[in-house]
């Protein structure tokens, strides 16, 4: 046999003779099958074409045959819309090797090689031995002996000559084969016979391989779509919904939620707050966690006239720099942050920062990965998002009485179906916390109210594991990536039925979703389930390289226009010049061209394929891996990488190949913390390989399989390791299921280096949950992702349970000794303050917090410590004592050592950070007596900045209630004097403006009195790394014996 390839140019790529070939079939192909059903298509050839057929060829067998090849093959694959042409067919060996000789690494053209081709084929009877799953077209011309070649995996066109007339037939298998495919190929093959015999000069370019009724389909009855748009404006539509559901709740978070009439009022306090300022069709950044606050305002901002571009806020702070002044926002809302400036006009605890402006009138923007390396702003318009909306009420909304849950992350437009189709029709949106949406993702499973959620095929897959006897959902939307048919079967089954599974496909650029699919439970024909057909008013056109439409069936890119396309990239004239180009078949529009391949079902709907360049899908997040390979080039220590995706059954990685520069060292944990600090978390390469060089093909591509990939990594528990408790071996056991592994994983094995992603994370936690009834915190797990992290944060739970009967103490970090330090709380009550501290201190000890809890009885310090004292007492009822406290903590220190020494109890060591008796000169009695007149405004305007920031983040009233006790405490202190002798050692750490405390505390105890300056400012020093290492070191060497 012999195998010929010829590539997009027309350019003879390889001949060679082969006896066993294996090549995907170029015709599109329904999916596998080891069931056969052979069926025969006839090819009519008439009379006139049969004389001209044998006048071209003058009757000799081998120039018919090479014709016949040249002609079928090359019709195949046009319509198909391959690239590389290719056929097999018989022929003797001698004469194939003679032509692989003669034309190997040639450079002839396709009309030249037909002609020289067809001149030295010779048809002989030889024998061939096809493998049994070839698919492959094979052309079988018959001139004396009948060859019967197996079509149970082949396309076999049969050719054959009987009393000077030519006759053809396609045999195929139809359990493979679409026969509709088939029949239309034959029918092709026909026209082209008489368009060649008319026209033998013909080029494959114009082959026609549509017919008028199948391009009549292609460009306008796939694209019937046009419908009138009920929603005319986003606020106007939303007054409308106040006016008629003025009482109605229209959001609800964890802590309250808002009526349609709140949320118009509230909203509209930003709006003027913004007017105020003078921001119209301006960018505002929005970067807030999930909250009514955050809904209020998007809404704010939108009746404000600006356009509103939203940020995670676990977006990496390079990231955010390159937004901030990429975008030319106006100004950044936040509920936290940095450089803030708080809103006074409004009752919601946000703030703004103010940067240049820039003109602009449009909805939302969203930044989504770019192949430079650099995020790009996607603009989308009014009129596109109220085309998707009201194609969304329609569609997805049952009744007025139906419930969105929001929790997906803000910077990803699949919110953008969870926010504005409620609003605008009376429904209600449910907000859950975006930072754990595998924990989200089971309350909305448990939440009686919910019906409807947008989510990725990623998160669906959580609920199959998930527990869903309360869930009142009726309605999937599955966005953001292929959804996998075995899935969308799983989910219905769960479900009983009585839900309805939503594939919504569409681009960024595009408006969220442009097309959508509604599940057939009873098609199971195709791996993924098919993205369907466009929404009102878009248009779909799957297309070849020359923007010609594909035939049904066969592979095309997807370009998009009507009404949903969005208005380009913010800033980029010549990115978006190159991505919106203009429509070869509607005069003044433009199409997106998406770099997404798909194809037509045998319905007449549009299945996804692939991508076409180096972008991916990555958990429903749009990822450039040009992105991710430019950041690491950036990383010292690298000299080249490969970027590439990874797929297997259940999910798609990132893996990267880095060749390192010489004497450089550089190692994955390094690489991964570099890319941190400008990537997202979905966008870190799962793997990291270090190799030699990057394998190349023959044409200058990467040779990806050469490359190492790890399908199943293999996890070496470090030789003496023993698991030491049963909660060890059950988790364990967890993540071996979790992780699909079955190797022995190390209890200090990163999770994500075992395979782990974030949304395994999220199952790992929902498992922990149930069986273990605890919530880990996220941010403490990707700090320390292993089981012994684990497992400590099961026995800290059952430490908790031990401080259950005490009102005041609590554990800060309990390393299981049976020595104890008790640290105590400043003026704020809270010992949370310490906790970054404790963990830097000496393993030796516990370390215990004492929390203030505000009695209108306390009286005085003493009278505090003494409570203080009889719960340390019931904790601790012998050994040594150990004391801790920063500032207004020092002083309850030195009182609870008094009253301890009274006890004749041994104290073994105290310690006061930058703790100050009451004076003449002290800032604090103004602030008091300020307070006490009731001026509150003033008595706000004196506490120090590093106060304000401290307790920063709470509602108002928790706000106003800490500066209340922080005044009572402080009250306490301008009364109290210490007049007693200690016997214990004492350590002082202060700061220059305390230095007056030295001398008062050395006359207080007849123990060693050691003294370190600290240069760092008081509200600093539990913050700060450098003065946390500072006063960890000096506490480690037990209070050293050096002072002032």
């Amino acid at each position: 046999m012999l195998r010929i390839m010829i590539n997009e140019e027309n350019t003879l790529t390889d001949v060679s003779y082969v006896n066993d070939f294996i090549l995907q079939f170029i015709l599109p192909n329904r999916f596998n099958s080891s069931e056969k059903a052979i069926e025969s298509v006839e090819i009519q050839i008439d009379e006139k074409v049969n004389k001209k057929l044998l006048k071209i060829t003058k009757d000799n067998p081998v120039l018919i045959n090479g014709l016949f090849c040249a002609m079928f093959t090359a019709l195949a694959h046009r319509v198909a819309n391959s690239r590389m042409l290719s056929f097999i067919t018989i022929i003797n060996e001698t004469y194939s090797k003679k032509i692989i000789s003669e034309v190997n690494d040639s450079d002839i053209k396709l009309k030249e090689y037909i002609t020289y081709l067809t001149s030295h084929i010779y048809d002989n009877d030889v024998k061939y031995d096809l493998k049994e799953e070839p698919a492959n077209l094979i052309i079988n011309y018959q001139t004396h002996t009948k060859r019967n070649i197996d079509a149970s995996k082949n396309v076999v066109i049969n050719i054959t000559k009987n009393n000077g007339l030519f006759s053809a037939s396609i045999n195929f298998n139809t359990e493979i084969f679409d026969p509709y495919l088939i029949f239309e190929y034959g029918k092709k093959c026909e026209q082209l016979l008489s368009d060649f015999t008319c026209d033998t000069n013909i080029s494959l370019q114009d082959i026609r391989h549509l017919t008028l009724k199948e391009k009549d389909f292609l460009l306008n009855g796939f694209n019937a779509t046009d419908k009138e748009i009920k929603l005319k404006s986003i606020v106007q539509q939303f007054k409308k919904q106040v006016k008629i559901n003025r009482t109605k709740i229209a959001l609800i978070d964890i802590n309250h939620n808002l009526s349609y009439e709140e949320l118009d009022l509230q909203s509209d306090k930003i709006f003027h707050m913004l007017q105020d300022k003078g921001l119209k069709n301006d960018i505002v950044i929005v970067m807030m966690p999930h909250s009514i606050d955050l809904i209020v305002t998007i809404l704010g901002i939108i009746k404000s006239g600006n356009t509103y571009l939203p940020l995670d806020p676990e977006t990496p702070d390079e990231r955010l720099r390159y937004i901030i002044e990429d975008s030319k926002a106006s100004c950044l809302i936040s509920n936290k942050g940095l450089h803030e400036v708080n809103l006074s006009n409004t009752n919601d605890p946000l703030s703004v920062v103010s940067h240049s402006v820039e003109k602009n009138k449009n909805i939302y923007i969203i930044y989504t990965s770019g192949s430079t390396g650099k995020p790009k702003g996607v603009v989308i318009a009014e009129n596109e998002l109220l085309n998707y909306t009201d194609w969304c009420i329609d569609k997805y909304i049952n009744s007025d009485d139906d419930t969105f849950a929001l929790f997906t992350s803000i910077g990803f437009d699949l919110t953008v179906t969870s926010i504005f189709p409620a609003l605008l029709s009376g429904c209600k949106i449910k907000i859950f916390d975006s930072a754990e949406p595998g924990r989200s993702i089971a309350n909305i499973l448990l939440d009686k109210d919910v019906t409807i959620l947008k989510l990725t095929p990623a998160h669906l897959e959580l609920i199959t594991k998930m527990d869903i006897s309360q869930s009142k959902i009726h309605t999937f939307i599955v966005g953001g990536e292929a959804l996998v048919s075995r899935l969308a079967r799983d989910i219905t089954d769960k479900f009983n039925h009585k839900v309805n599974i939503i594939n919504e496909y569409g681009p960024t650029e595009t408006t969220v979703g442009c097309m959508n699919y509604s599940y057939r439970y009873d098609e199971n024909n195709y791996s993924t389930i098919p993205i369907g057909k466009p929404i009102q008013n878009c248009k779909i056109y799957l297309l070849d390289e020359q923007l010609v439409p594909v035939s049904i069936g066969a592979p095309g890119e997807i370009y998009i226009g009507g009404k949903c396309l969005g208005r380009g990239y913010l800033y980029k004239k010549d990115l978006t010049d190159k991505s919106y180009i203009k429509s070869p078949f509607e005069d003044d529009q433009l199409i997106y061209k998406t770099g997404d391949l798909a194809r037509f079902t045998n319905r007449r709907e549009l299945i996804f394929l692939d991508r076409k360049d180096d972008q991916v899908m990555i958990r429903g997040y749009r990822v450039e891996l040009g992105e991710i390979k430019n950041q690491i080039l950036k990383i010292n220590g690298v000299k080249s990488v490969a970027v590439i995706k990874v797929e297997n059954k259940h999910n798609v990685y990132i893996y990267s190949y880095i060749v390192k520069e010489n004497d450089i060292s550089i190692d994955t944990i390094s690489i991964k913390k570099a890319l941190a600090s400008n990537l997202p978390g979905y966008m870190i390469p799962e793997e990291i390989f270090f190799v030699q060089e990057i394998p190349l093909t023959i044409n200058g591509k990467i040779d990806k399989r050469k490359l190492p990939i790890s399908k199943d990594k293999e996890i070496i528990t470090p030789s003496g390791k023993k698991v030491n408790s049963i909660i060890e071996k059950e988790i364990i056991l967890l993540w071996q299921k979790i992780l699909n592994i079955s190797e022995n994983i190390d209890v200090n094995t990163s999770f994500f280096d075992a395979g782990g992603h974030s949304l395994k994370v999220y199952e790992l936690f929902y498992n922990l949950d149930k069986k273990y009834k605890i919530k880990i915190e996220v941010s403490g797990f990707y700090q320390n992702p292993t089981i012994s992290f684990i497992c400590n944060q099961l026995e800290k739970r059952d430490v908790y349970s031990r401080f259950s009967d005490f009102v005041y103490l609590k554990p800060i970090q309990f390393n299981n000794s049976n020595k104890n330090v008790f640290i105590f709380h400043a003026s704020d009550g809270d010992v949370g303050i310490y906790a970054k501290l404790a963990g830097k201190l000496s393993k030796e000890y516990n370390y215990i917090g004492v929390n203030y809890k505000y009695d209108d009885n306390d009286k005085s310090i003493n009278y505090l410590a003494s409570k203080y004292v009889s719960e340390i007492n019931k904790f601790q009822r012998e050994g040594e004592y150990n004391l801790f406290g920063w500032s207004f903590g020092g002083l309850i220190a030195l009182e609870v050592a008094k009253i301890l020494e009274e006890e004749n109890k041994k104290i073994n060591s105290l310690t006061l950070i930058d703790s100050s008796f009451s004076h003449k000169e002290d800032k604090y009695h103004a602030l008091i007596s300020l307070y006490e007149n009731h001026n509150f405004d003033e008595c706000i305007k004196l506490l120090p900045p590093d106060y304000v920031r401290f307790i920063d983040g709470d509602d108002d009233n928790h706000y106003l209630d800490k500066i209340k006790e922080l005044i009572f405490l402080l009250k306490l202190r301008q009364n109290y004097k210490f007049n007693h002798t200690l016997k214990c050692d004492l350590m002082y750490i202060y700061q220059e403006s305390n230095f007056f405390m030295v001398s008062a505390l050395r006359k207080i105890t007849t123990g060693t009195c050691c003294c370190y300056e600290i240069k760092e400012s008081h509200y600093q020093q539990l913050k700060n790394d450098s003065s946390i290492h500072f006063i960890s070191d000096k506490f480690n060497v037990n209070n050293g014996k050096k002072g002032v």
